[in-house]
């Protein structure tokens, strides 16, 4: 699946597309066109490939190696499910807020 944004300054910084998480919850691979922490999160998952926003040349380079890769597909797909479940699952989110508001 892809997922990019305009190459401007203001998409590196705080932005956190929610389809980010709705591809990796759904175990497909992420192709990123997107700068910031969005492609951050796609490299520390290994859940995809990463391109430079708005490099069509790049973007039709990653779609061709994934297309051609099942196995690649299939684990990608596997990173970013688990890396979601893991990290930003509903109960993970909620114990993280509880435990941030929650004097110990």
């Amino acid at each position: 699946l892809v997922l990019t944004l305009k190459d401007i300054e203001t998409f590196k910084y705080g932005v956190s597309p929610n389809k980010l998480f709705d591809y990796m919850a759904a175990g497909k691979p992420v192709i990123c066109a997107v700068g910031g922490e969005t492609k951050q999160i796609v490299l520390d998952a290994e859940a995809g490939l990463v391109v430079a926003p708005e490099d069509a040349a790049a973007m039709a380079e990653a779609m061709m190696r994934l297309s051609g890769s099942p196995s690649d597909r299939d684990r990608l797909g596997r990173n970013g499910r688990n890396y979601v479940s893991r990290f930003h699952s509903r109960e993970q989110l909620a114990s993280s807020l509880f435990n941030s508001l929650v004097p110990h």
